[in-house]
């Protein structure tokens, strides 16, 4: 079965220092409601009374189902060099966070059920403890952490790409979501991790200043599946056909 789908996504970057009528015609009935002997002449004629009714069904299909990934206090935030990275994305220090708001509006078609999926740079760094106190041993690790709003859960964990240096997420909103309904946040800030000093220089080098944080929406017709993960399920064997 085809299911309705759509995507979207949009882009983050920031700055490190340093820089579808089914007509059914009904089965025409012949109704005898009734007869009349006539006698004419040497023969007999049998006349019957006759009735005819039908009605054609209509029925309309969703063309197609679309969502919107929307950031609006992102979107919100002044850039002042119109390079599209927020001001307070250029910059960043160890442990600052910044405003990110990842949503989804189901625009048009049918309820659906939707997902986000997040890309986090993962390099191998050191970082410093929480209290300042200690450096640890370099190690993979995503440059920015946040907090996921409970509306939303992760499908299965993390998994990083070698080749991309990524470590990609993927969430589900827990509850489907109507026509012209939206999500709440996913989360509403991220943080560039506590990296040692040591380390900023090390992205410098690499010329990783400016890394970003992709993230793509998807969305999935409610007919058919009675829990996220379901819809899930066939949305991936549905692309991998």
């Amino acid at each position: 079965m085809a299911n309705t789908y759509s995507s979207n996504e949009i882009p983050f970057r920031a700055k490190l220092p340093l820089r579808f009528r089914l007509a059914r015609k009904a089965g025409i009935g012949l109704a005898a409601a009734g007869c009349a002997c006539l006698l004419l002449g040497a023969g007999t004629t049998l006349a019957y009374l006759t009735d005819t009714d039908a009605q054609t069904n209509t029925f309309t299909v969703v063309e197609s189902l679309k969502i919107d990934l929307q950031e609006p206090k992102w979107d919100a935030q002044p850039d002042t060099d119109k390079d599209g990275i927020p001001d307070a994305a250029e910059e960043l220090v160890p442990t600052q966070t910044i405003t990110k708001d990842p949503q989804v509006k189901n625009t048009a078609g049918t309820e659906a059920w939707v997902f986000l999926e997040v890309q986090v740079p993962t390099y191998n760094v050191r970082t410093v403890s929480a209290n300042g106190g200690s450096v640890d041993a370099a190690s993979n690790k995503e440059l920015f952490t946040y907090a996921v709003d409970p509306a939303w859960v992760e499908m299965g964990t993390g998994t990083y790409n070698s080749n991309t240096n990524m470590t990609t997420h993927y969430y589900a909103y827990k509850a489907p979501v109507a026509v012209n309904a939206i999500t709440t946040p996913l989360f509403t800030s991220v943080a560039l991790i506590n990296l040692a000093d040591d380390q900023l220089a090390f992205l410098a080098k690499n010329n990783l200043i400016t890394v970003d944080i992709p993230i793509h929406a998807y969305g999935i017709q409610t007919h058919g599946f009675d829990t996220y993960a379901a819809a899930w399920d066939a949305y991936g064997k549905q692309h991998q056909a």
